[in-house]
C-alpha cells in the first residue's frame, strides 16, 4: 500500500512539473496596431470583417468605418500574425457579398501600421503605411504632423503650414503620397495654425484649414500639443462638396 502511495505521489509530481514546464514555454502574445481609414468616394459606410470569409448570418460583429471620419474605433491591435480583412460596402450592393477588399496583412510585432482605403468603387485602392509616430517631450511643447493625397482628382498639391513659431512648406505632394511627420509648434504663445493646399501646376488656392487653439494651455481643450496627427488630402464631403473641416486622424 505505501509503495503505491509513492507511486502515486512520483507521478502526480511529475505531471504537474510538466504542465509547468509547458507553461513556461508559452511566449505571451505580441501584438501590432493597425487603423483603418475611409477615403474610398462613393464608400459611405464600410465594415471590416476579420475572418477568412463573410458569415452566412452577416458579418456578425464589424469594424464600422465611415468616409471621411476618424473614429477611435478604427484603431485596433491585432495579434502579430497573418491576418485577413474583408472591407465591405453598406449597404452591400454587390452580389454574392462580394467584398470590395480582400487581403491578407502580415504586420510586425510592435509596428504602428495604417491602411488607406481611397479610390472608387468601381477601382478602389488601398496603401498600407508602416510609421511609428514619434515621441515628443514635455519639454518640447510641439504636435507631429504629417499630410497624404488622397484626392480623387489625383493632381499634386503645395501645402503651406503656418503658426507662431511654425513656417513649412510642402511642394509637389502627388498622389498616394505621404510626408513624414513634422514639427509644428504648440507653445503656450501659439494660438492657431493654418494649413493652406494650393495647386501645384498653377499655384492656386485650393482650401485652407485652421487648427483651433493647438497652443492653449489648458489641458481640456487642447488636443494637439505632444499628438501626432495624419491630415488627409480629401477636400470633398459623402456630397462632393468642398469639406468645412480637414480629414484628420489621431496618430497617437
Amino acid at each position: 500500500m505505501m509503495k503505491n502511495l509513492i507511486f502515486l505521489y512520483i507521478f502526480a509530481g511529475l505531471f504537474f512539473s510538466a504542465i509547468i514546464s509547458c507553461k513556461k514555454d508559452v511566449q505571451p502574445q505580441t501584438l501590432t496596431a493597425l487603423t483603418i481609414i475611409n477615403a474610398l468616394q462613393g464608400g459611405d459606410f464600410l465594415a471590416a470583417n476579420f475572418n477568412e470569409q463573410r458569415p452566412a448570418a452577416g458579418l456578425g460583429v464589424p469594424m464600422w468605418i465611415k468616409y471621411r471620419i476618424y473614429s477611435p474605433n478604427n484603431h485596433l491591435s491585432l495579434p502579430s500574425k497573418e491576418q485577413p480583412v474583408l472591407i465591405y460596402k453598406i449597404p452591400d450592393t454587390n452580389a454574392n457579398d462580394k467584398p470590395i477588399y480582400k487581403m491578407s496583412l502580415n504586420l510586425s510585432p510592435n509596428e504602428a501600421s495604417t491602411l488607406f482605403l481611397f479610390g472608387t468603387l468601381s477601382q478602389p485602392e488601398m496603401l498600407l503605411v508602416n510609421k511609428k509616430p514619434p515621441f515628443h517631450a514635455l519639454t518640447d511643447s510641439v504636435m507631429g504632423l504629417r499630410l497624404i493625397n488622397l484626392s480623387p482628382d489625383k493632381r499634386p498639391v503645395s501645402v503651406k503650414i503656418s503658426g507662431n513659431g511654425t513656417d513649412k512648406t510642402i511642394n509637389n505632394l502627388g498622389y498616394k503620397q505621404v510626408t513624414d511627420y513634422l514639427s509644428v509648434n504648440a507653445t503656450s504663445a501659439t494660438t492657431d495654425v493654418l494649413i493652406e493646399f494650393y495647386d501645384q501646376a498653377s499655384g492656386s488656392l485650393l482650401t485652407r484649414y485652421t487648427l483651433k487653439d493647438v497652443g492653449s494651455t489648458n489641458a481640456e481643450v487642447n488636443k494637439w500639443r505632444y499628438r501626432n496627427y495624419t491630415m488627409v488630402w480629401l477636400p470633398n464631403d459623402a456630397q462632393g462638396n468642398l469639406a468645412d473641416d480637414p480629414f484628420m486622424v489621431y496618430d497617437f
